[in-house]
Formats: C-alpha cells, sequence, structure tokens
C-alpha cells in the first residue's frame, strides 16, 4: 500500500471523532465546574452541615 493511499485512507476515517467530542466536552465541563467552586463551597459546606446537625 502506498503512502498516498494510506493517508488518503486515514483522512476518510471519521470513526474516533465522537470520542474526541465527548473527551472534549467533558475536559470543559469539568473545568467549568472547578472554575465555580470556590463560589459555592461555603454555600455547600454550611448545606452540608445544616443536614449533619439535622441527623
Amino acid at each position: 500500500m502506498s503512502w498516498l493511499k494510506l493517508a488518503r485512507r486515514f483522512q476518510a476515517d471519521t470513526s474516533g471523532t465522537t470520542a474526541v467530542e465527548y473527551a472534549v466536552i467533558a475536559f470543559v465541563m469539568a473545568f467549568a465546574l472547578l472554575a465555580c467552586l470556590p463560589f459555592f463551597s461555603s454555600s455547600v459546606g454550611a448545606l452540608f452541615a445544616s443536614v449533619v446537625g439535622a441527623i
């Protein structure tokens, strides 16, 4: 198989595209969650403390 045929076959193959897209979406969501975490940490901590106090 020549290099040109191999390069054309590689270019036409899109089977792994979906997995890469899902990985990028998961990375962006995780980054956004970690970026917003400091803003919600005190309220979440107070919520857990009140739940533990109620139990």
